[in-house]
């Protein structure tokens, strides 16, 4: 879905400004001085509102700017991995070995984790290290792995342990509470995991993917792992970009995280289009790339790999 809505705002931005300018010229002219101060700091601080509206419209990772054209996202995929919030959500975006995650501290819970995944990669041969601990970049909002003894939920990684083989750091990254989210077992051991197997032999060989995935989180409220823990959600996302020669491909997923929904099902029973999942999620993705192809790629799912 196309909305580009970070540069509908810079285009109000800088239009804006030609305008001032042109307006305090006006003033200088016919000499109204203290006009002039006036005026300036209403403008300036109607411009900084405006940069306020793009820095939230946007909601990129400081200093990682947006690529200009295709060519540019094959040299930095990583400018792909962030999408657009399009609710008003309180979150913090933090840089990990490998990845890149969206934190809600009120909610205990990533927002979204998007990462690039190549072939070469997959090549690494760290062990998984299977033990959970609290994130210190969060503090005490960080959940502790202890809360989900007994809850009858997993401990699902966002960014999977078998996707960071290639660096220690990151896999000791994979296996902080910041990256992880409540999923029932059949979800977790079942179609979710098969889906991650899936897209690990469509690395191959393509060469690599942009993979963005989390909850959804659309209400207010949802149910937590005990009193003021981790919010537990009903469903969650996972979009794919193949970038790639020949031809540019996208995929989008919605998996319940209820056991009726999920009995009897394989990991394409819950493929859609990328523009199906924005309108469930709330995110714009991939919102760098230009309209029109983002349009071609989002309006429908590519077949199944």
């Amino acid at each position: 879905m196309a909305k580009n809505s970070g540069n509908r705002a810079l285009l109000i931005l800088f239009t804006s400004l030609i305008l001032v300018v042109l307006l305090i010229t006006f003033i200088a002219r016919i000499g109204a001085g203290e006009l002039i101060v006036v005026v300036g700091n209403r403008v300036g601080d109607a411009l900084g509102e405006a940069g306020r509206y793009v820095g939230e419209s946007v909601k990129t990772v400081a200093d990682r700017p947006l690529a200009s054209g295709i060519s540019d996202y094959l040299e930095d995929p990583e400018t792909l991995t962030v999408p657009v919030s399009l609710d008003e959500m309180v979150f913090e975006i933090i840089e990990k070995e490998g990845f890149i995650l969206a934190y809600c501290a009120d909610r205990k819970i990533p927002l979204w984790v998007g990462y690039e995944l190549t072939a070469k990669e997959l090549e690494g041969e760290f062990p998984r290290l299977d033990y959970f601990k609290k994130d210190a970049d969060m503090g005490e909002d960080s959940p502790v792995s202890s809360s989900y003894t007994g809850s009858g939920y997993d401990r699902g990684h966002m960014i999977p342990a078998a996707d960071v083989k290639w660096s220690e750091e990151a896999m000791t990254h994979s296996f902080l509470m910041s990256n992880v989210a409540p999923q029932i077992p059949a979800l977790n051991r079942g179609a979710w995991r098969e889906l991650e197997e899936a897209i690990r032999d469509l690395v191959r060989i393509e060469g690599a993917l942009i993979i963005i995935t989390g909850p959804v989180l659309t209400e207010a409220e949802y149910p937590r792992i005990a009193e003021g823990g981790t919010v537990i959600p009903e469903y969650y996302f996972k979009v794919v970009l193949d970038y790639s020669d020949p031809g540019v491909h996208a995929w989008g997923f919605l998996m319940p995280n209820t056991e009726e929904m999920l009995a009897d099902r394989e990991y394409g029973d819950f493929l859609f289009s990328v523009d199906r999942v924005e309108e469930f999620t709330g995110y714009d993705f991939f919102a760098p790339l230009p309209d029109d192809l983002e349009e071609q790629l989002e309006n429908r799912a590519s077949p199944l790999f």
